[in-house]
């Protein structure tokens, strides 16, 4: 979200990997690297090894309480309940003040145009009476959206993940850096559940300002390479990790999950997603378009693919409105925005940050010594029998994994308004719709130009097989079942 991109800042306990410096951009050398497009990728598959990520040494934080247990502060539904009063409660509980201590005053300034379709943030500052010397003086607060059309489902599944990622596990275990909270609050169900929804209420600190967004995309070598060897760290920690094993028995799993129907609604997706992106972005996809008939070709050979192992987490959402670098972190970078974590193939994380967040012209440059880090640290943090050629594979199998993303997008929330020219498509659009649109056409041409780069329809034509289902006899059922 480009809105919470403003938001947190934390207190993270170490991994190993060098401190970096906050440049905006650094002048790339020319290392001796090849373009995706000019790599051989050999007939060799991924090899059954036993190497799988350990869980059993996962410790719950201090005080921890399952996601949805009632904790001792009541729960607050919006900004409205964030009073002094009540951060006196959370401050206590969670041991920032002292003896008699308190919170005095308490400022709220909501970040966007109030509650959205992903909740409500805003930026609390407090100012504290006898209160211990780590107290948090500002922080964000995250809350599930009261009005909104979600089903019930959808949203204890996006923001229970974001909570369960926040409040299982210590930050050391998780293998990512990631903004600390001092509060997890959730009522999962109510009584009346057809009239009312879950509720999500998230405190956790601020991050510096972000040096890059999703429209700027990112220009530094140095920042790329921390990017692309943090994924692979975050990646080895869960490699093969499943989600019928503690502490991850909450997080999606849409290869597996209700008996695969996830695959299915890619599916749909696509079908309802080519007339979309061609009503949206026409001219921008226009290569991509063209792959068209071979894709729907292989589109049920690709929706099984897609999930085979090896699996691990993913984060799910890797841009650069949800990626902080500091060289005060431990790892030199931190990410939010948990909402979207699943389990995947690892290239899911890779393709969406290299796709999306880097102009074209510097991936060709620099996508084949990404990889070969990103590889290399697979192996350093314990990863075996997955070779660089199974990482350049998943990458390019993903990349339209990630487009799926985008169709869907563009079908449920951007059709109607180009068509009727409203919106980020008006004649005079609003300096929302100007900067959404901005953004859009930014990380659609990179997009378009690395899935052709990729020669994805090369990859569906001598890979993917033409497969069929018993449901391809029932009119408007058979084109969406995988």
């Amino acid at each position: 979200m480009a809105t919470e991109a403003e938001l947190e800042t934390v207190d993270t306990e170490g991994q190993s990997a060098p401190a970096v410096t906050s440049q905006k951009s650094v002048t790339v050398s020319d290392p001796a690297v090849v373009a995706l497009s000019e790599v051989k990728l050999s007939s060799q598959k991924t090899t059954n090894k036993s190497y799988k990520s350990d869980c059993s040494n996962i410790t719950r934080p201090e005080g921890y309480l399952p996601v949805g247990q009632r904790p001792s502060v009541p729960l607050v539904q919006s900004t409205i309940g964030i009073t002094s009063e009540w951060l006196t409660e959370v401050y206590t509980m969670r041991g920032f003040l002292k003896e008699g201590g308190k919170v005095t005053s308490c400022n709220v300034k909501p970040l966007g145009e109030g509650e959205g379709v992903m909740g409500l943030l805003a930026i609390c500052t407090v100012e504290l009476e006898n209160a211990e010397a780590h107290a948090p003086l500002q922080f964000v607060a995250k809350f599930s959206p009261c009005k909104t059309s979600m089903p019930g489902f959808m949203l204890r599944s996006i923001f229970g993940a974001e909570a369960h990622w926040y409040n299982d596990m210590e930050e050391l275990d998780q293998g990512l850096g990631r903004p600390a909270a001092f509060f997890i609050g959730a009522k999962l169900f109510h009584k009346r559940f057809w009239k009312r929804k879950p509720v999500f209420c998230m405190l956790v600190e601020m991050m510096p300002k972000p040096l890059y967004s999703r429209t700027s995309g990112c220009d530094n070598l140095q920042h790329l390479r921390l990017v692309m060897t943090s994924l692979a760290s975050f990646h080895a920690r869960w490699w093969k990790a499943s989600k019928k094993e503690e502490p991850l028995t909450w997080v999606s799993a849409p290869g597996t999950d209700h008996m695969g129907l996830f695959k299915n609604a890619l599916i749909f997706s696509v079908n309802k997603g080519f007339p979309a992106l061609q009503r949206c972005w026409g001219d921008t996809y226009k290569p991509v378009l063209a792959m068209k008939p071979v894709i729907m070709q292989k589109l049920k050979w690709f929706v099984r693919e897609v999930y085979k192992p090896p699996l691990t987490l993913c984060h799910g959402d890797v841009h650069l409105d949800n990626i902080f670098f500091d060289e005060s972190f431990p790892t030199g970078m931190k990410m939010i925005d948990f909402g979207n974590i699943c389990i995947a193939q690892a290239g899911f994380d890779v393709a969406y940050f290299l796709a999306q967040n880097i102009e074209p012209e510097l991936r060709r440059t620099c996508e084949a010594e990404l990889m070969l880090l990103y590889h290399e640290r697979l192996v350093r943090d314990g990863v075996e029998g997955y070779s660089l050629d199974d990482c350049w594979r998943s990458y390019r199998l993903n990349l339209f994994r990630v487009l799926i993303n985008v169709m869907f997008v563009s079908y449920d929330q951007f059709a109607a308004d180009a068509k009727r020219k409203r919106g980020m498509f008006a004649e005079t659009p609003t300096k929302e719709d100007e900067k959404l649109r901005a953004t859009y056409d930014a990380t659609n041409r990179r997009m378009a130009a690395a899935l052709v780069d990729a020669k994805f329809d090369e990859l569906l034509s001598s890979e993917g097989k033409t497969m069929h289902n018993p449901c391809r006899f029932l009119p408007g059922v058979g084109n969406f079942c995988a």
